[in-house]
């Protein structure tokens, strides 16, 4: 009995340990993600920019 007992807790730690490696991979892919964002923003100011358009936020037909 206390075999299996044993390798339960060695199965269990051994999932505890892939749950905080995927864990510490998801916050890793998380600030790729939010450093591509800011690139991509930074991209698009300075499209903006060329093209003489003073706010990105307002491409698009005018509603006045």
């Amino acid at each position: 009995m206390s075999s299996r007992i044993e390798e339960a807790e060695k199965r269990a730690a051994d999932a505890s340990r892939r749950v905080r490696e995927a864990l510490v991979a998801s916050e890793a892919a998380r600030g790729d993600l939010e450093a591509a964002r800011d690139n991509m923003n930074r991209a698009l100011d300075d499209l903006a920019a060329e093209l003489g358009i003073v706010d990105h936020n307002s491409i698009g037909p005018d509603e006045s």
